[in-house]
């Protein structure tokens, strides 16, 4: 494992090794554990997502004047939303909660399921509010209650690198 560190979060609790585990409990034991496209061989512990990752992606997009909230304005073949995702789901392991304008949490639900691969039972989507600070309201709101760090990322900040998040998560 680089720098002997496990991909695996551990909020304190040890669960069963093995097999295929969902709702906020990674899977683990001996062997390869592959987190995006980083692949980490030897021990590896269970444990529970501890982190999550807000992505408020609410805004209206006034200042923008494209038409269309800014998180769901194209830029090349994805939406800003979307191109910002791939980051998130590369850094470590954490659910996801997507924070979408009203009659747009369908289209951020297929855009994040696009991005999350395999960790689709780690994403989820709220509605916005009015107002940033509403906004980030509803995504706290649906944070699963093990959770011990909270990022929250503005999905307009689209090409922000994995590694920021890791650093984030460990500062």
């Amino acid at each position: 494992m680089p720098d002997g560190k496990c991909p695996v979060a551990i909020c304190g609790r040890v669960g069963v090794v093995g097999g295929k585990v969902g709702g906020g409990v990674v899977a683990v034991g001996v062997g390869v554990v592959s987190v995006g496209t980083t692949v980490w061989v030897g021990v590896v512990a269970v444990g529970v997502v501890c982190v999550a990752v807000v992505v408020v992606a609410a805004g209206s997009g006034t200042r923008l004047d494209a038409g269309a909230p800014k998180a769901f304005v194209g830029l090349g073949r994805h939406t800003i939303l979307r191109h910002a995702l791939p980051g998130v789901f590369a850094s470590v392991p954490a659910q996801v909660v997507v924070v979408a304008p009203e009659g747009r949490e369908g289209d951020a639900l297929t855009g994040a399921w696009e991005a999350a691969g395999e960790h689709r039972d780690l994403v989820s989507v709220v509605t916005g509010g009015a107002t940033r600070q509403a906004s980030v309201a509803a995504g706290l709101s649906a944070v699963w209650p093990d959770v011990e760090v909270v990022l929250v990322h503005d999905a307009a900040r689209a090409l922000v690198p994995p590694e920021v998040f890791g650093r984030v998560v460990d500062a």
